[in-house]
């Protein structure tokens, strides 16, 4: 089967060409979209769940973190193999604050300030460094991934606190 052009559309030639690399404020916009996706999908179930019992609670958690710190280290060792120095000393920022950001949960009542500083700091080293660094593609997609996932986590937590359950 032959592929057919059209010649009056001006991106018909390049559709098969794959996106390899993002400018700055283009790569803060996927994560900034894929973020404000996980937030209203977050915001949505807790609205419609409810607050759940602790032990599926925790491990629907447990489940999703797993799965967007698996997503955070990936993106880490392909930063590392592109000896990107600046991206990877960027991207262990992240990292740090991604590894903490469990025990600032278990640490402290989400009603204070306290609980919400690790998530800032979290989200700020995410945009750090998609902004500054010039990851390619697939890291953007990958982080992109990662921030929708725990803005769902937060916008979760953040309407049950908001409502009071």
């Amino acid at each position: 089967m032959t592929a057919v052009a059209f010649p009056s559309l001006p991106y018909a030639a390049g559709a098969r060409r794959r996106v390899r690399e993002f400018r700055s404020i283009e790569r803060l916009v996927v994560a900034s979209g894929a973020a404000a996706f996980g937030l209203l999908a977050g915001a949505l179930l807790a609205m419609s769940v409810g607050r759940v019992e602790t032990p599926a609670a925790i491990a629907a958690i447990m489940l999703l973190f797993g799965f967007a710190f698996h997503m955070a280290a990936t993106s880490f060792v392909e930063i590392l193999r592109a000896r990107a120095w600046g991206g990877a000393g960027l991207f262990a920022l992240h990292m740090l604050a991604f590894g903490l950001w469990p025990f600032q949960v278990l640490l402290f009542n989400p009603a204070s300030l306290e609980f919400w500083v690790g998530l800032g700091a979290l989200l700020a080293t995410l945009a750090a460094f998609l902004w500054l660094s010039a990851a390619p593609a697939r890291v953007v997609f990958r982080t992109s991934a990662q921030a929708a996932l725990l803005a769902a986590l937060t916008a979760y937590q953040g309407v049950l606190v908001a409502i009071g359950t």
